[in-house]
C-alpha cells in the first residue's frame, strides 16, 4: 500500500564547503506542527488540531491516546516521574475544572483538577525542576478579559486544592480567543513570555511573568530590549536561549529584512550555532553563524538552499540534528556539515516532495511496468502465432 513517503537529500552552495543535509519526514498528520519537544527521551510533536504526536524516533511518531480519542494538549513537561500535559487554549472555557493529564508511560492518564471555574493558559519547568502552571478565569460577563494565577510546586500528586498556593497575576486583560495566546506561551530563563491584548486596545503585548509573579510588559509597535531579550509584538524565537522578537521574526539588531530576505525565521542548530530561514529570488534558503551578530554575513557567504514544503513554524534539537516542524505534517530533520566532507551515499537531490508527488511517481513507475509487462506478453502471443 502506498503511504507517505520519506526522503533525503544534500543542498551544497558553491559560495562555501556546507552542506545542509536534510531527511524530510511526512508524519501520520497532515495537520500543521506549531511546536516540537524532546522531554525525557521522546519527541512531542504538538499539532494544529490540539493532537500531538509523540515517539523516540522522530520518523516513527504516533498520536498520542487518552482512552479510546486523542490526548488534547499544547504543553508537556516530565517531572516527579511522570509527563504532565496541559491543553491550554481560550476557546476551551467550559470546562469545570483547569485539568493536567499525568500519564508514567504515555498508556494510561490520570485526571488532576486543579481549579473549578479555571482555564489552563500554560504548563512549564522551571530550571530548578519544578512544576510551574499559570491557570486563568473569566473577569467579565464576556468571558474575553481574563485574570491569570500561577502555581510553582513540586509535584502534582494528591493535588489538593486547599492549601495550595496560587500566586495571582497583574491586571485584568483581554485575550482573544482564535489568537493561540495561551498555547505559545512558554518558560525561558524561569519567565513566561507570552501576548495579550490589555483592555479594549486592537494592539499586542510581550509580557514576562517572574516566577514570584511579578509581570512586566515589554511594549508593542517597537522592539526594546529588557534582562537580556528583544521584544515586539508579532513573532518569537528562541535561539541558543535567547528569545528574538520583531515584527519580521527577525531582530532589527541582526538583521532588517528586504524584498528579497522575507519570511525569516531564526532556528538554533546543532552545537550552538544559530540559524535563520529565510527566502531568496524564489527559494528557500538557509544560513547558520555561530554568533547571532554575524547571520547577515552568513546570508551572503554561506547560503544553502532548502527543500522544505510549506512553511517552517518550529524546531527543537536533540542529538546532533535540528527538527523542523512544518505546515501539513511535515518535519525536516537537519543537520549541518561545515566542512562539507559528508558522503551520504545513494542520495537524490530533491528540491521539493509532497505525498501527491510521491504518489505520482509511483503511479507512473506502476504505468511504465505495467506497459513493459503488455508488450511482452503481446510479444509472446505473437510469438506461438495466437
Amino acid at each position: 500500500m502506498l503511504g507517505r513517503t520519506n526522503a533525503m537529500f544534500v543542498s551544497m552552495e558553491e559560495a562555501a564547503p556546507i552542506q545542509l543535509i536534510q531527511e524530510m519526514i511526512l508524519t501520520v498528520s497532515t495537520a500543521d506542527i506549531w511546536k516540537i519537544e524532546y522531554v525525557n527521551g521522546k519527541y512531542f510533536a504538538f499539532l494544529d488540531d490540539e493532537k500531538v504526536l509523540y515517539g523516540e524516533d522522530v520518523g516513527n511518531l504516533a498520536i498520542l491516546k487518552n482512552g479510546d480519542g486523542p490526548l488534547l494538549a499544547s504543553h508537556v513537561i516530565y517531572a516527579d516521574g511522570k509527563y504532565y500535559f496541559g491543553r491550554a487554549a481560550e476557546g476551551y472555557t467550559n470546562s469545570k475544572y483547569a485539568a493536567v493529564q499525568a500519564s508514567r508511560d504515555l498508556s494510561s492518564f490520570q485526571e488532576i483538577n486543579i481549579r473549578e471555574g479555571h482555564g489552563i493558559a500554560g504548563l512549564y519547568q522551571s530550571t530548578a525542576g519544578k512544576i510551574v502552571l499559570l491557570i486563568y478565569y473569566s473577569s467579565s460577563s464576556s468571558g474575553n478579559f481574563k485574570r491569570l494565577a500561577m502555581l510553582v510546586a513540586d509535584t502534582l500528586e494528591g493535588y489538593q486544592e486547599e492549601g495550595q498556593n496560587f500566586i495571582s497575576i497583574g491586571v485584568s486583560s483581554y485575550f482573544s480567543p482564535d489568537q493561540g495566546y495561551f498555547k505559545r506561551s512558554r518558560l525561558i530563563k524561569d519567565r513566561v513570555v507570552m501576548t495579550e491584548r490589555t483592555g479594549t486596545s486592537t494592539t499586542s503585548d510581550t509580557v514576562l511573568i517572574s516566577l514570584d509573579g511579578n509581570r512586566v510588559v515589554a511594549g508593542s509597535k517597537y522592539t526594546a530590549f529588557a534582562y537580556g531579550y528583544f521584544y515586539s509584538n508579532v513573532s518569537m524565537s528562541n535561539s541558543a536561549g535567547r528569545l528574538y522578537y520583531s515584527v519580521n521574526g527577525v531582530d532589527y539588531s541582526i538583521l532588517k529584512n528586504t524584498e528579497d530576505r522575507g519570511g525569516a525565521k531564526i532556528l538554533e542548530f546543532s552545537d550552538g550555532i544559530t540559524g535563520i530561514f529565510f527566502t531568496k529570488d524564489g527559494r528557500r534558503v538557509f544560513a547558520a553563524a555561530e554568533n547571532p551578530a554575524k547571520l547577515a554575513a552568513a546570508m551572503d557567504s554561506e547560503a544553502v538552499e532548502v527543500s522544505v514544503m510549506g512553511s517552517i513554524l518550529t524546531g527543537t534539537e536533540n542529538g546532533g540534528y535540528t527538527y523542523i516542524g512544518c505546515t501539513g505534517g511535515v518535519i525536516l530533520k537537519t543537520h549541518i556539515d561545515y566542512s562539507g566532507s559528508s558522503n551520504i551515499p545513494e542520495v537524490s537531490t530533491l528540491k521539493t516532495l509532497s505525498a501527491k508527488q510521491a504518489l505520482k511517481q509511483a503511479q507512473k513507475y506502476a504505468d511504465e511496468k505495467y506497459a513493459l509487462l503488455e508488450a511482452r506478453i503481446a510479444a509472446l502471443e505473437a510469438g506461438s502465432g495466437n
